[in-house]
């Protein structure tokens, strides 16, 4: 759990100093309506990885917030 925490603070604080060196509205909307939910998708937050395709799992198993709802699923 601490890893997992640890990964996504990490992930949020590259988001936030890239977004702050460049001062855009558009690219703060680019990562808070497109990127972040991609990546939701993919780790399994919002569907099922069954549902998916083969390809898509195992990308999906090595992001971060996939990797960690895998092991708190192996957990339980």
């Amino acid at each position: 759990m601490l890893v997992s925490s640890t990964g996504v603070a990490s992930l949020a604080i590259c988001i936030s100093v890239f977004t702050l060196h460049k001062p855009k509205i558009d690219l703060t909307n680019i990562f808070q309506s497109v990127l972040i939910p991609f990546l939701a998708m993919l780790g399994g937050s919002f569907i099922s990885t069954a549902a998916l395709p083969e390809v898509i799992q195992q990308i999906g198993n090595n992001i971060i917030n996939g990797a960690s709802l895998q092991g708190f699923i192996g957990v339980g």
